[in-house]
């Protein structure tokens, strides 16, 4: 197991890079662009459409639970940054935001509601 000295190292490794990993940070490029993959490179109004096949659905799901499980484990102080929310809640929200701005990365999307929205009410330390 790591030591705690180690832990805090690691973790505030991690604050000090973020800006430069998150897409709403605008430094992740010279210019601000950077390359995706996935669902996440794909436009909102792509979600939108595509969203209504079932499977199609369950693989941007997917997708979102890779990004709310990365987000939980490298942004400090966060256990779940959904803090009260469920997934499905929580895709809601994207789907919204995806509605009033189909032009937007997919990835973009999810970001904006994470950091702007859930983030000042997420779960800090896990519940006993």
């Amino acid at each position: 197991m790591l030591s705690r000295t180690i832990r805090k190292i690691i973790q505030m490794w991690f604050l000090l890079v973020l800006p430069f990993l998150l897409p709403l940070s605008g430094i992740c490029a010279d210019n601000g662009d950077y390359k995706m993959y996935g669902w996440g490179a794909k436009p909102c109004n792509t979600f939108v459409k595509l969203s209504t096949d079932r499977d199609i659905y369950l693989s941007y799901a997917q997708y979102i639970n890779g990004y709310i499980t990365a987000v939980n484990g490298i942004v400090p102080n966060t256990y779940d940054i959904l803090g009260t929310l469920s997934i499905d809640e929580t895709m809601l929200l994207i789907t919204n935001e995806c509605k009033k701005n189909p032009l937007k990365d997919f990835s973009n999307a999810i970001g904006e509601i994470v950091f702007k929205q859930l983030y000042p009410e997420r779960t800090i330390t896990k519940k006993k």
